[in-house]
């Protein structure tokens, strides 16, 4: 077809159906930035008390598009929750000790600390990398054969230190409990 930009069928894979990146993270309009910026401007004025409420409706705004962030970045539903507790909790210190300026642009600020959060943690991880490509050779291997403290260990000190916990015996989960943790030595 002359003056087609494209003859090839747009192709949608079939777990993006309706659940885009860009659905789910929709265009916050003038009207959400406002509110946003109103509810920072109450919990910097409440300062250095707190507005509990501003907070929470702050905070409900906020998450989704902190974890959306950190999924996307992280691929890690475990680092995308812990990247929301950071980056939220930096955020509202910083809130109520009335060092953030332009309020109006909550969001970006936010946003740009997802950012620099996940960057900081990219660089600890490849420096740690590092040291331990750099001095692994140097540590020692721990022997797994022998154990020099549960070879002290005699079955009289065993009995003994359970004796000295109190342990209530006739409760039958309590003796259960009891009798498995004592360590028996086997033959050698």
């Amino acid at each position: 077809m002359p003056g087609s930009v494209t003859t090839r069928p747009v192709v949608t894979l079939p777990g993006m159906r309706g659940s885009s990146y860009a659905l789910r993270v929709s265009y916050q309009g003038p009207a959400q930035s406002s509110e946003e910026a109103v509810l920072a401007r109450r919990i910097t004025d409440a300062a250095p008390a707190r507005d509990i409420a501003a907070e929470t409706a702050l905070y409900r705004s906020l998450v989704p598009r902190v974890r959306l962030y950190g999924l996307k970045h992280l691929r890690d539903v475990h680092a995308a929750a812990d990247l929301v507790q950071d980056v939220l909790l930096m955020t509202f210190e910083r809130l109520r000790r009335g060092e953030l300026r332009e309020l109006e642009r909550i969001a970006s600020f936010v946003l740009g600390a997802c950012r620099q959060t996940v960057v900081d943690q990219r660089r600890g991880q490849q420096r740690r990398q590092h040291l331990l490509d750099v001095y692994a050779g140097d540590l020692p291997m721990a022997d797994a054969t022998s154990s020099p403290a549960l070879d002290t260990l005699t079955r009289s000190t065993i009995a003994a230190r359970a004796r000295s916990a109190n342990v209530d015996r006739s409760i039958p989960h309590a003796r259960h409990a009891t009798s498995r943790s004592v360590w028996r030595p086997g033959p050698r």
